[in-house]
């Protein structure tokens, strides 16, 4: 399935549908995975609201997860 939802992505890189698809199967097993996904996708439609809205989102869970990390880090230190 990743293959084939990966060779659409190049094709079509804005495609919300492809990204939601990207995004459900990603999220757990590859987080990098989805955000090359939506930076393509900003990449190829910078003007697309969703697309952005969906990239900050995921910037967001990111931080999110490295502040924790960190704060983890510094604990056991």
């Amino acid at each position: 399935a990743s293959q084939i939802l990966d060779a659409c992505l190049a094709r079509f890189p804005d495609s919300t549908g492809l990204i939601n698809e990207a995004m459900k199967l990603y999220s757990e097993s590859k987080p990098a995975r989805v955000f090359e996904v939506l930076t393509a996708a900003h990449e190829k439609s910078p003007d697309n609201a969703e697309i952005r809205r969906a990239l900050v989102n995921r910037i967001a869970i990111l931080r999110r997860n490295l502040t924790s990390r960190l704060a983890v880090v510094l604990v056991i230190r």
